[in-house]
């Protein structure tokens, strides 16, 4: 029976009452242990793997501060989960969505790769990309699950506001220097530097190793092909052989899972 049914003649008007039950999940930055919040990211990450190299070959594509989530069992364990999937893509609608000339994704934890470029596909290592960023931030404005005063830490505000704006170019640009760059630890919140010496500043290594190859293949592959079009007559005996493929999807195999998740167990990058 409809619940209009349920009342006077009056109210039968053709609409239907709905209820959506969801889990009652909580915000990974409000955990106040950091054995907890390292254990819950190690769930979020296979999660992560899982979905990708199944036969759907899911992504998020969203991953931010505020979808990165935990649930306490009955028993008191506290279990990573990643929520908003609003934006998930996977092997069957992946075309359908590059065709139409939108990428998803919230501008300050989405990878670098995609403010100034559309990849054919939402690569594995995107996800990934994302975790380090959300991560990153959690770590500076965050304690013992509280927010830090803004009267703390107003450098780190000034700087959130030019990543979490329209410019991508700008984005880009604070993001290459993160990687690229050696960091402050006097920025981050006391709670969460052992997490940025054991965690952020090795994942930060393997995207820096990664995206340095990345554009040594491509001077090189520029170089060559300027040697190959070089006018008869000069110094360049025979064509430069082409260079293979690059493997962008994960960084010239700098960033996999397998490299994420050695670094979360605590193993040597």
């Amino acid at each position: 029976m409809q619940f209009r049914e349920m009342l006077s003649s009056e109210y039968k008007e053709k609409r239907i009452l709905r209820f959506i039950i969801i889990e009652n999940l909580e915000p990974l930055y409000s955990i106040d242990d950091l054995g907890n919040f390292k254990s819950a990211v190690i769930d979020i990450v296979l999660g992560i793997h899982h979905l990708a190299i199944s036969k759907e070959g899911i992504k998020h594509c969203n991953i931010t501060i505020n979808t990165l989530m935990f649930r306490r069992t009955p028993s008191g364990v506290i279990q990573g989960v990643l929520g908003g999937w609003d934006s998930t893509r996977s092997n069957k609608t992946s075309t359908k969505y590059e065709n139409d000339g939108i990428w998803t994704g919230t501008r300050p934890f989405i990878s670098k790769d995609l403010h100034v470029g559309r990849p054919a596909s939402h690569y594995e290592r995107f996800d990934y990309e994302s975790i380090f960023y959300s991560l990153y931030w959690i770590s500076l404005f965050y304690v013992e699950g509280k927010f830090r005063p803004t009267t703390e830490i107003p450098e780190t505000v000034e700087r959130w506001k030019s990543w979490n704006s329209y410019e991508d170019r700008k984005i880009f640009d604070a993001k290459t220097t993160l990687i690229h760059t050696r960091w402050n630890e006097n920025y981050f919140s006391t709670f969460f530097l052992p997490l940025v010496w054991c965690w952020l500043g090795p994942l930060r290594t393997i995207f820096k190793r990664g995206y340095s190859v990345r554009d040594d293949f491509n001077d090189m592959r520029d170089m060559r092909r300027r040697l190959n079009s070089a006018p008869h007559g000069t110094n360049v005996d025979t064509a430069s052989p082409s260079l293979p493929e690059f493997d962008d999807e994960t960084l010239g195999g700098n960033v996999t899972f397998e490299r994420i998740y050695d670094i979360l167990r605590g193993e040597l990058i």
